[in-house]
């Protein structure tokens, strides 16, 4: 019912909520209580998960998802990414020391965002602002934050280092690294953070939204796409290689 990619691995849950994960499995994201093999070809079961799995979210090498909206991690936990109050990796799916309840979930490479009814949460990497608490410090933190954000939320989505979230009503606030613009921010060609939840400008009407690791592309309500940030390899589609720091209309669709 829903698939998520990581770096180097996949998970999916299954109609009766079960997690199969698969690929790179050096630090235990796969969750099958091991670290070998370091490459699973074949969908792994994550143990001790087996219903009401809601959202999954993958970082570089760690899995989180939500079961009956209570988050449950594994893999590596340099920045506290796993949300258990230490650094400790975990090799199979450990439910959270925090009892915050979510609907929407999603992970950057070492930064995770939850929100729900009680709002709108980030830890692990603080490098870039991605906590969107205005500083950078922590620069972890194994403690979700609560963002002053009070916005209903629809979407959440993250990049490398930088975190978008759709509204109920069209609009897009992002934050953490801007330095190709991914953020939607001008940044006058600087290397650039975004320190709390800012509003793209001149954006409207989105009802969908993905990010890439330095780009983010929006569909919108008439069904046209738009994208900006990092375009070195032509991932904004608009016909040039060239960054764009606005939304810029994707060709030909």
């Amino acid at each position: 019912t829903e698939i998520a990619a990581g770096h180097s691995h996949t998970c999916v849950v299954s109609k009766c909520g079960e997690v199969f994960c698969w690929g790179f499995n050096m630090f235990g994201q796969v969750g099958n209580g091991t670290k070998k093999p370091t490459s699973v070809s074949s969908p792994t079961m994550a143990l001790g998960i087996n219903a009401n799995t809601l959202a999954t979210g993958l970082g570089w090498y760690a899995t989180c998802v939500l079961i009956k909206g209570k988050l449950w991690c594994w893999g590596t936990n340099n920045h506290g990414e796993l949300a258990l109050g230490d650094q400790r990796q975990r090799l199979e799916p450990t439910p959270s020391k925090y009892q915050h309840t979510f609907t929407h979930l999603t992970m950057a490479e070492y930064s995770v965002c939850g929100a729900g009814k009680g709002g709108l949460y980030c830890w692990g990497w603080n490098n870039y602002a991605q906590l969107g608490q205005g500083k950078i410090e922590p620069k972890s933190s194994s403690m979700p934050f609560k963002i002053a954000f009070s916005k209903p939320i629809a979407q959440l989505v993250a990049g490398s280092g930088h975190i978008c979230a759709l509204t109920s009503t069209g609009e897009v606030w992002c934050w953490g690294l801007n330095n190709s613009a991914q953020c939607g921010i001008p940044n006058g060609g600087k290397f650039t953070a975004i320190y709390r939840p800012t509003q793209v400008p001149g954006l409207q009407g989105v009802k969908a939204l993905a990010a890439g690791g330095q780009h983010t592309c929006a569909i919108l309500a008439d069904d046209t796409l738009q994208c900006w940030g990092l375009n070195n390899h032509g991932q904004l589609g608009n016909g040039n290689q060239k960054n764009k720091d606005t939304p810029t209309a994707v060709l030909g669709l």
